[in-house]
């Protein structure tokens, strides 16, 4: 069974990538654009082989990286897997969640040591550049959530199981993410949910104007589709609802639809821990 994961991904107008990252892309003409699917599900399996034969936390060792690559109106977009830096980067943050004696028992010092450098080196020679892709398991950040609507929605099968994504034009993400910041910000300033969308915005604001965002369920979709497959719609119009109460001060509503949405995906994560 493959990880409970989700992602969000930024496809960038290939031409603008080539051009600001002053380094080559992967090809992407029609015969050797990669399945999505397929991408994601290597990336998976290289994360669960890692886990299941390293008996300790490692970096993925990638020799060729990927890119998913999307084609609306005509034109290619690109989104690199940047799986690299983001073993890096997920490593750190690992390490600093933990105590000395639990981070000693997963990992090496001298390894977190060698990502640290690596991850330094990375963004000395690529000081503008941020990863493409972030991941999450077994729940959906709501500033995740807020970045898209139903009629959005693209599923698609994995196997004899289905799953969904969903494509939002970058100015539209923005835009959302910014009308979900300043209510939020208005009625509840040191929230957590605040924070979020701050650091999602920043992040939005390092890719180009005309990129597509992509909120994919992946392997998360299987478990959403097996306990309710409504459901992700019905927390993106829940959470759309919260935003429009707290702009016109219904502070109660925007709690109560909040609060159902927290709920279902809080009940959800909670299988991760499961026997």
């Amino acid at each position: 069974m493959l990880p409970y994961a989700a992602y969000l991904r930024v496809y960038e107008p290939v031409e603008s990538l080539s051009v600001r990252s002053g380094e080559g892309v992967p090809a992407v003409g029609d015969a050797t654009a990669p399945d999505p699917q397929q991408l994601t599900s290597a990336e998976q399996e290289r994360s669960r082989r890692a886990a299941v034969l390293g008996g300790a936390v490692v970096v993925v060792d990638v020799e060729d990286e990927a890119a998913f690559v999307l084609r609306r109106g005509g034109r290619t977009f690109v989104a690199p897997a940047d799986e690299q830096v983001r073993s890096w980067v997920a490593l750190g943050r690992l390490a600093a969640t933990l105590s000395p004696s639990a981070s000693r028992a997963l990992t090496s010092q001298s390894l977190l040591d060698r990502a640290g450098e690596a991850l330094r080196m990375w963004q000395h020679g690529h000081p503008d550049a941020v990863p493409h892709v972030r991941e999450t398991t077994w729940r959906l950040p709501v500033a995740w959530l807020l970045l898209a609507a139903p009629d959005e929605q693209d599923p698609y099968q994995v196997g004899d199981e289905m799953t969904a994504r969903y494509l939002v034009p970058m100015a539209q993400a923005r835009r959302r993410i910014a009308r979900a910041l300043a209510a939020a910000r208005r009625h509840f300033p040191d929230s957590d949910d605040v924070a979020d969308l701050v650091d999602v915005g920043r992040w939005l604001e390092a890719f180009h104007a005309h990129s597509w965002v992509e909120l994919d369920l992946a392997g998360l979709g299987l478990a959403v589709s097996a306990a309710d497959p409504a459901e992700p719609d019905r927390s993106l119009q829940d959470l759309q609802a919260a935003v429009t109460a707290l702009r016109e001060g219904r502070v109660d509503d925007a709690a109560e639809h909040y609060r159902g949405v927290a709920m279902w995906w809080g009940s959800l994560a909670l299988r991760e821990r499961a026997n």
